[in-house]
């Protein structure tokens, strides 16, 4: 299995900066991290009518859980410099849009860990929409992990470069952007096969990757 290809970019300058970092061995295994990340959001849950507060900074840790498991399955961690802002970044640029609640979540987990005004209150229907985000948020990755390869399992492209026919309805060569064909032999590239793997065209260029395109 081969390394995730979306955002490719933003990993290599978050490990370039070092806001996140290569780490091997049982490091790399994210199902713990699922679990943890279930029994937070139980504990949360729990909490949502007697202590709306602690429920929501419980949620954004369930759903910050569930990041880290993704990221630990490639192979990388955040460090003490990039903190949970990197894991924000990285999810964000992976997997998109059906992240993108994580980014609410940490802002206002900020704001109620380290308030402006003290008399910062969060009432109860907030709380248990974080909650409803947060184990959205866990599914997403349970699907996502076995999906997913180590960061530093890269096999490029043969077909890097090369144009391709293609069908768009008139007839234009799209053309291979990607390093990487998930689960696919870059060796047979046809129409058939590169149907199942496109997310969007643009410019006559032909995109790849899975899922949050």
């Amino acid at each position: 299995m081969t390394r995730w290809p979306r955002g490719e970019a933003e990993i290599e300058e978050l490990l370039r900066g070092g806001h996140l970092q290569q780490v091997t061995g049982a490091q790399t295994d994210g199902q713990p991290f699922l679990d943890k990340a279930r029994r937070v959001l139980t504990t949360a849950t729990g909490l949502v009518g007697t202590d709306p507060e602690s429920a929501y900074v419980l949620a954004y840790d369930a759903a910050r859980h569930a990041a880290t498991a993704l990221l630990a399955h490639q192979g990388l961690r955040a460090t003490s410099k990039g903190g949970h802002y990197a894991v924000d970044v990285a999810l964000r640029a992976q997997f998109g849009a059906g992240f993108r609640s994580f980014s609410a979540l940490r802002r206002r987990r900020n704001e109620l860990e380290y308030p402006e005004n003290p008399a910062e209150t969060i009432d109860a229907d907030e709380t248990q929409q974080a909650v409803s985000d947060a184990g959205t948020l866990i599914d997403a990755a349970s699907r996502l992990l076995p999906t997913i390869g180590r960061w530093d399992q890269y096999r490029p492209n043969p077909l890097r470069g090369r144009k391709i026919a293609g069908q768009r309805g008139h007839g234009d060569v799209l053309q291979i952007r990607r390093d990487t064909f998930p689960g696919s032999n870059p060796g047979s590239a046809t129409a058939r096969l590169i149907k199942p793997l496109t997310c969007t065209y643009g410019s006559g260029l032909i995109f790849f990757g899975p899922a949050w395109c």
